[in-house]
């Protein structure tokens, strides 16, 4: 048959298998896999093996792991895949405590979507180790992918991840937290060499994120970073820790040494917003307390008022934020204007119009025992 192909299949339960010096051919229409560990098979150990699942057309696999296949010891291997669509060297799906060390894996496509390891749904606590990843197809062929979301506290280090395609990713993490990333050689990108989608929860140790069409790039619900220079990270760097990407606020601690690895310029984008023409803010103090950022500085990019998104680019990093543009100005602790963060006064003030005008919600004003005096 032409469906579903598989050269060793590792039936439920099936523990403590050696598989060792074998190669394995696999070719049909599509759905070719080299090996297949189905459900809860553990504690197996798989090396030295050369694995070429091929196929016309999508989805061929060399080694997949599924539903609590834990604990596999996969070593040495030798991957080739090829097809059109979706080929991957490694396939891990809710499957915890693998150790995946020191295979060569060469994954190929005629179309889009060809990755050299996918994990997918709960796929954590793996080692990924001293591994050498190539990808190659039209666009979307990522070196290592973490699809869908929970698969955390893996381990990636000491890999090298050679891609080429449009639109492709070295490392691509999406919605999943715990893992760190250590010492891995990002050769080529074509798009970013780490891509994190609601990951902010990622570690990067003795980590090297290269330049190209873009090194870093941070994306939350509301808000992004793009960093195009690259970025060294030399020693134990929790992202969560110095990095807020929230609603129309953009916050990198450069004065945490963690932090200031990440001093570099960028370009920020904020979206759900809802101004005409939005300015961006500046707090150079990291006090809540906000200033027009004019360039050098930052430098507008585009503004889409229909989808709420506004990007400009940074040169440095400390606190940013935006606002409408307003020939009001900004309101502080010793004068009216536009105030939009908390403000405590330190002296009387006086207006002969409206003081304070503020936006957006939930401020507060403390006149602490002061006035302020109105005179039309």
């Amino acid at each position: 048959a032409d469906l579903n192909n598989v050269g060793i299949l590792i039936l439920n339960s099936a523990t403590s298998n050696n598989i060792t010096n074998n190669v394995i051919d696999t070719n049909g229409t599509y759905n070719n896999q080299g090996i297949f560990f189905w459900q809860n098979s553990s504690d197996n150990y798989i090396a030295h093996n050369i694995v070429r699942p091929k196929g016309m057309l999508d989805f061929n696999l060399g080694i997949r792991f599924r539903d609590g296949s834990n604990n596999n010891q996969v070593y040495n291997n030798t991957i080739n895949t090829s097809g059109a669509f979706g080929n991957a060297g490694f396939s891990v799906n809710n499957a915890q405590n693998n150790t995946i060390r020191d295979n060569v894996v060469n994954t190929q496509g005629t179309a889009g979507g060809n990755f050299g390891m996918v994990l997918l749904n709960g796929a954590s606590n793996n080692v990924v180790a001293n591994n050498s990843f190539s990808t190659n197809g039209t666009i979307d062929n990522h070196g290592i992918i973490f699809l869908n979301a929970n698969n955390d506290n893996n381990l990636v280090e000491n890999n090298s991840i050679d891609i080429s395609g449009g639109d492709s990713d070295s490392i691509l993490v999406r919605t999943s937290a715990g893992n760190r990333f250590i010492n891995n050689v990002l050769l080529n990108h074509t798009r970013f060499a780490v891509h994190l989608d609601q990951s902010l929860q990622t570690i990067f140790n003795n980590s090297l994120i290269p330049t190209g069409s873009g090194s870093l790039f941070i994306n939350e619900t509301n808000s992004s970073v793009q960093y195009l220079q690259s970025l060294n990270f030399t020693i134990l760097t929790n992202l969560s820790e110095i990095v807020n990407l929230s609603f129309s606020l953009i916050f990198v601690n450069t004065t945490d040494v963690r932090g200031n690895q990440m001093n570099r310029s960028a370009i920020l984008t904020f979206s759900g917003l809802a101004f005409t023409d939005p300015r961006p803010l500046v707090d150079f103090e990291d006090d809540s307390t906000f200033e027009v950022c004019n360039g050098p500085q930052c430098n507008e990019i585009s503004y889409n008022s229909t989808t709420g998104i506004f990007v400009f680019n940074v040169s440095s990093f400390t606190t940013y934020s935006s606002q409408e543009t307003s020939t009001v100005p900004i309101g502080n602790a010793t004068s009216c204007g536009l105030v939009t963060s908390d403000v405590t006064m330190m002296v009387p003030v006086f207006a002969n119009a409206t003081c304070y005008t503020l936006n957006p919600s939930n401020i507060v004003i403390d006149c602490a025992g002061l006035s302020i005096f109105y005179d039309r």
